[in-house]
Order: structure tokens, then C-alpha cells, then sequence
């Protein structure tokens, strides 16, 4: 039996040669931090409009949250219209789906510009229901879409799927495809157009100056016109307040061989836990089955193991899966109005730019996040520029509220997680195994390797002062509060913290 890997498909049947680290002061015309979707296109199409364009990375390009992706390309997010409908009106939601469709159109056409080899298949994007209150929410997401303008379809029975329905809807003409695939075929144009890559320079800070000023961890500095952060969380967070205006959340895939056929499309259901399913082509040519879901806040509970168990027992209960080749874990902020912020960090300084808060739906919106980055950079207009504008205001009273009660929750989590008693003794901790423990009267992050030797951390999060919590299922600290994680030495897996745990 295939040995089951926990890291991502996507990430590893795609690689190519490292890149080396910015080691020394450098300039350009524009600095993009970060190289997964958003990032990568960005500075392929900036180059194209004649700039001199640095990409820089934290760890390895096309290798983050991109690379840990459904790589599902649609406009249909679950049944997010509705929402829309109640938060922004019918403009915007209109506006919303438009963009959406554009930037699935810009995927396609850039793959047929650059002959990327990406696995790219049209398909129907389709969410279902199982349960009577599945099917309210579909039938509203129905009304939502006729009230649009979207061109969706109700079914009531879809060829080879594996168990009963209530209902089923449907908007042709999405795709899936093989991201990393993708994000690397793009990197190779903006490397023939002139374009620079370094892998392993952490962004620190950006500082408005003269110019803008990027200060990097190994002490030296990028200075450039204009800087796009498209960091995932963004860096410089507190420029903006957008650590008190994004939730993170994480989610679970598992890949497997199924026993049944798939159905056609790309799938995921209207009830609560989220189960969302895609074929995959394996690198023999098999069919393979994605599943993805038991979203839950970052950082917070206890059995973060038990969540692929839940989705293996759904991939084997529904398509015969009895082997898993692969499993991953990633994680996305999101917004108060559910629609992400691109564009102009703040009001004060108009050369520093972001895109984060895709809610998981990144693949779309990352490319439309791409052509409106770059067109407010060479000043060029954009239908979407307000509506995804980062200094916009949440005046509506759903998102207000949903905003309040996300900063309370991580107000408690500040404030408990300071005074919580410890989860374990130092001699309770197994080998493979973390916990917080005490010694000598002093709060500690402890891990215990396979070997039994014993890695040592502050569990005090970096970016603002939370407690930092355990996940077994990833061998990580993760963040309750914003969603930062650490590896066991307190190495920095993802931001908003920028510095590592320090170690005890």
C-alpha cells in the first residue's frame, strides 16, 4: 500500500530549482511580497506593462496557501449570494459574480497564452443538499442568482453521485485545475521578461519613506516605488486595523483512490460539517478524489487529528476510498462582508497595496486580484476597485455585528489564555507529541520528538501577545487569535507574526 503523505498533491508533483535568498540592499520599480497566486500573476503582469519587478518569498515560490488549495475556479462560493444580497445589495453582488467570471476568464486565457500544461478542465460547479434546511438554503441561493442575473440551473438527480439529494445547483462554464502546475508556468514567463525571485526573504516590515523601504530578515533592505503585500495575512497588519477586521479559519483535505466514479462536476454541500469534492488527475493519469472541509477557527480545539479521520470517513463511505495518498490542512482569512480586500492598504500612502481575506475562495479572485493590483498600479481603471477597496467601511449592521463578536471571541482568547491552567505535566508528554506545560513556575511550549528530545518554546504569539495552542495534527503552534503558526522550533509557518517563538 502507498505510503500516505501529509503535505499537499499539488505541491508535490510540481516543483523546480530553488532560488536564492535577497541576501543584500536592492531596488525596483515594484516589490511583490509573496508568491502564491495572487502574487505570482501580479508580478507577470506588471513586467508586462514594462516594470521592473522584484518577487520575493518566505519560504519556497508556489508553495503556500495556493499549493494547499481545492483549486476549484468558479464563481459559485458555496451559497455566499444570499449573503451578499443582505450585506452589499444587488449592485455589488452583481459586481462581485462579475468579477469573479473575469477573473476565471483571465486563468483560461493565460493558460492558452503561455501553453501551461495545468490539468485545466471545464466543469460544473455544484452545491447540494441533503437535509430539508440544505434545501432552504439552496432554494434561496436559487432566488439570489435569478434576482442577479446568474446563469445557474436546478437539478434534482445527478448522474453517478453516491447518495440522495433534496436538490442540487448548478453554474456551468467553472474549472479545476492543478495550481502549482499553473502558478509555475507563469513564474517561468515573468523570469524570460526580465522579472527577479528570491526564495527564503521573509518580509519584516514595510516603511514608507521616500520611497518604500521592505526590511528583510537577513538585515538588508528592498527599496521600490510601490509594494503589493500579498502575504496571505498581511504584513504591516496594524496599518489598516486589519488584525481587528479578518477571522481565520482552517480546513482539511484528503486525497484518495476511489472504487466508484466520481460524478462530473466540482461539488460541496449547503449543511454544516462542509464537505467539498473534486476529481484529480493523478500523475499516472488515474482519477483520483479530493475531499475537503471540517473548517474551525485556527488555533482553537483539541482532537485537530480527528478532522482528516471525519473526511476519510466520508471519502469512504461515499466512493469506496480504502487508500489515501495524501492529506494537507490550510488555512484563509476572511472578511466582515465576506468580499476580500484588494487594493490600497490605507488611505495615508497610495503606493502600498494588499490583497487578502478570500474566504477559501482564492483561485478566481486571486487572478481578479491580479489584473486590479496591477491596473491601480500602472493607473489604469477598474470596474472592482471599490468594491473590493481595503479602506472601505462595514456600516452594514450584519457585518458589523459578525465583526464585534469575532473581536470579543479573540478578546477572550488574549485574555484566558494568559490565565488557563496548564493542559499537561512535562512527563505526560509523549514522544511525537506537544503540550503546554509548566516548569519552573513559568508557562512553557513544549514538543517531544520521535528521538525524545525535547524542543522548548515561549508559547507568547509574536504578532500581539496570545497564547499560542498546539496542533497534533500538523506538529505546529497555532494562533487563536490571528492565525499565526509555528513549527516546533517556533520557526514561522504562516502570519501575520513575522518573528519567531523565542526559544526556552
Amino acid at each position: 500500500m502507498t505510503r500516505q503523505k501529509n503535505k499537499s498533491f499539488w505541491s508535490d508533483t510540481a516543483t523546480r530549482a530553488p532560488f536564492d535568498s535577497l541576501t543584500e540592499d536592492a531596488t525596483c520599480e515594484v516589490a511583490v511580497l509573496g508568491a502564491g497566486i495572487v502574487g505570482i500573476l501580479t508580478a507577470w503582469l506588471l513586467v508586462k506593462e514594462g516594470k521592473q519587478v522584484t518577487l520575493i518569498e518566505a519560504h519556497r515560490v508556489a508553495d503556500g496557501v495556493s499549493a494547499y488549495t481545492t483549486a476549484k475556479v468558479t464563481s459559485q462560493h458555496s451559497y455566499l449570494y444570499q449573503t451578499l444580497l443582505q450585506y452589499l445589495g444587488k449592485e455589488k453582488a452583481s459586481t462581485y459574480y462579475e468579477a469573479n467570471e473575469v477573473g476565471l476568464s483571465l486563468i483560461r486565457q493565460t493558460i492558452e497564452e503561455l501553453a501551461i500544461d495545468c490539468d485545466f478542465e471545464e466543469k460544473d460547479a455544484v452545491i447540494y443538499a441533503t437535509t430539508d434546511m440544505g434545501k432552504k438554503k439552496v432554494m434561496d441561493e436559487m432566488k439570489a442568482y435569478q434576482k442577479i442575473g446568474i446563469n445557474g440551473y436546478l437539478s434534482y438527480d445527478i448522474p453517478d453521485f453516491p447518495f440522495p439529494i433534496k436538490v442540487a445547483l448548478g453554474i456551468p462554464g467553472q474549472a479545476q485545475f492543478h495550481p502549482v502546475k499553473f502558478m509555475l508556468g507563469v513564474l517561468d514567463e515573468f523570469i524570460r521578461l526580465g522579472g527577479n525571485v528570491y526564495e527564503h526573504t521573509r518580509a519584516l516590515e514595510v516603511k514608507n519613506k521616500e520611497k518604500q523601504e521592505v526590511l528583510l530578515e537577513h538585515g538588508n533592505t528592498l527599496t521600490a516605488d510601490q509594494v503589493v503585500i500579498a502575504t496571505h495575512y498581511p504584513i504591516n497588519d496594524e496599518q489598516g486595523l486589519f488584525f481587528a477586521r479578518l477571522e481565520v479559519n482552517r480546513s482539511y483535505g484528503v486525497l484518495g483512490v476511489p472504487t466508484k466514479k466520481i460524478p462530473m462536476g466540482m461539488y460541496i454541500n449547503a449543511e454544516s460539517p462542509s464537505r467539498s469534492f473534486r476529481s484529480v488527475i493523478g500523475e499516472n493519469g488515474e482519477e483520483l478524489l479530493l475531499v475537503v472541509g471540517d473548517d474551525h477557527f485556527t488555533g482553537r480545539g483539541d482532537n485537530m487529528p480527528e478532522h482528516y479521520e471525519n473526511l476519510k470517513t466520508y471519502a469512504e463511505d461515499s466512493f469506496g476510498v480504502t487508500e489515501f495518498t495524501y492529506q494537507w490542512s490550510t488555512q484563509d482569512p476572511t472578511t466582515p462582508d465576506k468580499v476580500p480586500y484588494i487594493g490600497q492598504m490605507h488611505q495615508l500612502n497610495k503606493n502600498i497595496f494588499i490583497a487578502t481575506g478570500f474566504n477559501k475562495w482564492g483561485m478566481s479572485q486571486g487572478a481578479t486580484a491580479a489584473q486590479l493590483l496591477t491596473d491601480l498600479i500602472v493607473k489604469r481603471g477598474n470596474p472592482y476597485e471599490k468594491l473590493y477597496a481595503p479602506t472601505r467601511s462595514h456600516l452594514n449592521p450584519l457585518a458589523v455585528g459578525r465583526l464585534a463578536k469575532d473581536n470579543t471571541l479573540i478578546g477572550k482568547e488574549l485574555i484566558g489564555g494568559k490565565i488557563a491552567p496548564s493542559m499537561e505535566e512535562l512527563e505526560e508528554v509523549g514522544l511525537g507529541e506537544g503540550a503546554l506545560v509548566k516548569i519552573n513556575g513559568e508557562r512553557v511550549g513544549v514538543y517531544r520528538d520521535e528521538t525524545g528530545i525535547l524542543h522548548k518554546v515561549s508559547p507568547v504569539c509574536t504578532h500581539m501577545g496570545c497564547t499560542v495552542n498546539w496542533n497534533q495534527a500538523e506538529r505546529s503552534w497555532d494562533c487563536p487569535c490571528h492565525g499565526s503558526r509555528f513549527d516546533y522550533e517556533g520557526e514561522v509557518l504562516e502570519g501575520p507574526a513575522v518573528k519567531p517563538l523565542p526559544k526556552k
